[in-house]
């Protein structure tokens, strides 16, 4: 379930990125929001490698 949630808030995330950018499109706004949403990603993916190894 915490699965699913998570995956449900980083879609969220890129959804509102995603309006942000087609919004207001600049490329700093752009290159920021790109760096979040792939930090973001990357948090995900380790805090799912770790649960497997446990």
């Amino acid at each position: 379930m915490r699965f699913l949630l998570a995956l449900l808030s980083i879609l969220a995330l890129g959804i509102f990125l995603g309006i942000l950018v087609y919004k207001v499109p600049r490329l700093d706004l752009g290159l920021i929001s790109l760096i979040a949403f792939l930090m973001c990603v990357y948090d995900f993916y380790l805090s799912i490698k770790t649960n497997e190894a446990h």
